[in-house]
């Protein structure tokens, strides 16, 4: 019971990680972070126009990172909802074997994400 629960676990969390564009957000952070840092230390930029971009790029980065923060939140929930049915799940998925058996299964689903979907697609065109 423990295995099926912790694919469906996985599943669920890759489909959230996916769906809700995890990766695009932490690029986003990286980007603006890089953009305040090149006006914060560009000696040309006057004081007066610093300090009416950093404000907007702090809170961009505020908004993406919460954004990232929630998504890492729902992925928990997801694993702490599955542990109220199995009362030693939370143990395992922090075992040796619960992160190995969870990274197979990720990159198991990834695959078989990935062949239905091209599948899909050879079926619709």
């Amino acid at each position: 019971m423990l295995h099926a629960l912790l694919f469906l676990g996985c599943v669920i969390s890759i489909e959230i990680f996916l769906n809700l564009n995890f990766l695009n957000h932490l690029n986003k952070i990286i980007s603006i972070a890089r953009k305040a840092l090149l006006v914060i230390s560009n000696k040309e930029i006057s004081d007066h126009r610093k300090e009416k971009v950093i404000p907007t790029y702090a809170l961009q980065l505020m908004k993406y990172s919460l954004t990232v923060l929630l998504i890492l939140l729902m992925i928990i929930a997801v694993f702490l909802g599955i542990s109220l049915f199995e009362s030693n799940f939370i143990v395992y998925i922090f075992s040796l074997i619960g992160i190995l058996e969870s990274i197979v299964f990720a990159l198991l689903y990834l695959k078989i994400r990935s062949f239905l979907f091209k599948w899909i697609i050879t079926l619709g065109c």
